[in-house]
Order: C-alpha cells, then structure tokens, then sequence
C-alpha cells in the first residue's frame, strides 16, 4: 500500500509540474527517468476518436511497454496548453516517461481549431464549468471511450 501511495504522488507531482509547463509555456526540467530521451519522442501509440455532444473529439492514449493489459492500471489525463497538441505535449512534459516506469496510461486530449483557434482549452467560459457540460462533458466522454479502449481502474 506505501508503495502505492508512494507512486501516485510521484504521479501527482509530476502531472502538476507538467502542467504548470504547459500553462506557461516553458521549457520542462528534463527528467532523470531512466529512458526518459526516447520514451518521450515515442508515437503515442493510439489515436482515437470520441463522439459527443460538441462533435467528434480526437484524442491520444499512450499505453506503456510492458503493461499487463490484463489488469487495471490507472489513467492520467494530461490537457495541452495553448498552440499544442498531443505529441508536442507528450514530448515535451515527459510524461510517457514516468508512464513506461510506473506502468499507467496517459490520455491525452486534444482540442479543436473549430473550438478556439489557438487549440486553448476554453475553461474560462461558463459552459465549460459545470459537470457533464461543455468541454468538462467532452474530456468526460474521452475518458469513458478510453476505458472501453484499455484496462482503465
């Protein structure tokens, strides 16, 4: 169980310094991940696409080597900043990295140009900040696609 723990706030630090990234635009610490260089410019190896109510949504799942596909394994979502889009996301945070290491899945959504010109996720619009409404009910449906694509917990 500590080990666990253990993982999922190593997870957690680093899906906050990645987005603290992606928000400002700078340029990521390079991790000391082991096989950090060529996990991080792997292809994603899934795109996708999620039906919902504002249209189809296309998103990237990275499931890492070695995962037992058999049991569950958890889901990190990870959302691009402005002018991004997943692969130039996951190369730049890294994340595939601590995913191959710590065996998760990563989700990345992707935003559409129709959506916002600039590929910026629209959280300051008020639709967008309820549950199951707007882009929240649309990264909700990727994550529910997702599950039914990989052994998701």
């Amino acid at each position: 169980m500590l080990n666990e723990v253990t993982a999922m706030r190593r997870v957690a630090s680093w899906l906050v310094a990645a987005l603290m990234v992606a928000a400002c635009g700078a340029q990521p610490v390079r991790p000391t991940l082991a096989g950090a260089e060529s996990l991080a410019t792997q292809a994603l190896s899934s795109r996708y696409f999620s039906e919902t109510k504002l249209g189809k949504r296309r998103y990237k799942l990275y499931t890492p080597p070695g995962l037992d596909t058999s049991r569950p394994a958890p889901l990190v979502v990870m959302l691009h900043g402005c002018k991004q889009d997943a692969d130039v996301f996951a190369t730049g945070s890294k994340m595939n990295a601590l995913a191959a290491q710590e065996k998760f899945y990563v989700l990345y959504p992707e935003q559409n140009r129709t959506a916002n010109v600039y590929q910026c996720w629209n959280w300051f619009l008020p639709s967008n900040q309820q549950r199951e409404r707007g882009e929240a009910r649309a990264i909700a449906e990727m994550i529910r696609h997702a599950r039914n694509q990989a052994h998701v917990d």
